[in-house]
């Protein structure tokens, strides 16, 4: 239980609590005593704990993985004149417009979107200068939502090579990709930068 709950409160994608998944034990097998060597007193409760949180991690990995991100209930009241712009920062924004509608007797329009809150940075700025000042919002937890789509992804097989093309080094991260990498860097792990030797191991921030 210790090795679980160790491999699920950090998941290995960005030491995140893990969720939506479960782990089958199919088997365990104990050594006979014999077997074990007992000049180092046999085996210590720690050992079982690693190598349970080991196998949950490495079992997890053997599979297409997927992340959840938390999302904002974003309620806007814009202009008319800024409407078009305000539709502009929420697209860019990766936000999910689920309603729209004037106010009556008014020139001001309703919008009613989910903005990840990932993308909430630096989004009151944008907003007020992007339309002029003529917009007023709320940002309110929603729910936590999960990005269909596997971060490590690459087309292999010739069907998958049709229908998402060739997977050229160099291209832009996918976005569950981007968000891994920027958790990891806020968070000091360690990140895959590529130099002139390939791609090595460097701790976020690092200059070496």
């Amino acid at each position: 239980m210790n090795g679980f709950q160790i491999a699920t409160s950090g998941g290995p994608l960005c030491a995140e609590p893990m969720t939506g998944l479960a782990f089958i034990i199919e088997d365990v097998v104990f050594k006979d005593t014999n077997e074990v060597d007992v000049s180092i007193g046999g085996v210590f409760s720690g050992q079982v704990t690693s190598a349970v949180s080991t196998g949950c991690v490495k079992a997890f990995l053997m599979h297409p993985v997927r992340i959840v991100e938390p999302l904002y209930l974003c309620d806007l009241n814009v202009s008319t004149q800024g409407l078009s712009k305000a539709h502009q920062v929420l697209l860019k924004r990766r936000a999910k417009i689920i309603e729209e509608y004037p106010r009556p007797s008014t020139d001001i329009f309703s919008i009613t979107a989910h903005l990840p809150v990932v993308e909430s940075f630096g989004f009151s700025t944008q907003i007020r200068k992007s339309t002029s000042g003529g917009v007023d919002w709320q940002l309110v937890f929603s729910h936590w939502e999960m990005l269909d789509e596997d971060p490590f992804f690459v087309p292999k097989t010739k069907e998958e090579k049709e229908e998402f093309g060739e997977f050229v080094e160099g291209l832009p991260p996918s976005t569950p990709k981007k968000i891994i990498d920027d958790v990891r860097a806020r968070k000091g792990l360690f990140l895959k930068k590529k130099g002139k030797s390939g791609e090595k191991n460097k701790p976020a921030g690092s200059n070496v």
